[in-house]
């Protein structure tokens, strides 16, 4: 299935939500590495989950200060991005080994990677009001946060690149209810 934007579905949790994901033709799945959160996937959850996948891309979402932490992890189970909150201190960007995703809802985080080094930070995932964006770099990948229920994305699409999902917990083992993200994913088909 080919979709006509690009789709970045964070807090995967289980094989089952990421199989579908990969399956409908999202772009990027992220796993969150901020243990104590309801979405925490460690290491090794990651590993076995993403053995079983292609041609998906995956990202680490940390919610801390770039760190130590941060580079052994990714140096242990390694993946396309990491996802970030917060826009660095100039000595924190040395553990970012990974094409950069900043998570904000922060024009003044989106003003201040403008002025960042060519390919510091790939893409954005906003989280604000997506009408306050001015355009932003061609290269630069950026996915707006979409929450249920999901109003018609044409308008969104014909200005941005693309969307982000929350992933779905299973509500036991195997068992997911995909039936709004699956409208949405469907509505999102090349024809």
């Amino acid at each position: 299935m080919a979709l006509k934007t690009n789709v970045y579905i964070s807090d995967v949790t289980n094989l089952t939500e990421a199989r579908y994901y990969a399956g409908m033709g999202v772009s990027i799945i992220g796993f969150n590495a901020t243990s104590g959160t309801s979405s925490f996937a460690s290491t090794q959850q990651f590993d076995a989950i993403t053995s079983w996948l292609s041609g998906i891309q995956t990202a680490w979402q940390w919610h801390l200060a770039p760190s130590k932490e941060l580079s052994e992890l990714i140096s242990s189970s390694p993946s396309d991005f990491i996802e970030i909150c917060t826009v660095p201190l100039p000595e924190q960007w040395q553990f970012l080994t990974k094409p950069v995703l900043l998570r904000t809802s922060s024009i003044e985080d989106v003003h201040s990677i403008a002025g960042l080094p060519l390919n510091t930070v790939s893409g954005i995932v906003w989280e604000g009001d997506h009408s306050v964006l001015t355009p932003l770099s061609s290269d630069l990948l950026l996915f707006i946060q979409t929450e249920p229920p999901f109003a018609p994305l044409d308008s969104i699409l014909d200005e941005h690149k693309g969307i982000s999902l929350k992933g779905i917990p299973e509500s036991r083992p195997g068992w997911n209810d995909f039936d709004q993200l699956a409208d949405l994913l469907e509505s999102l088909e090349t024809n």
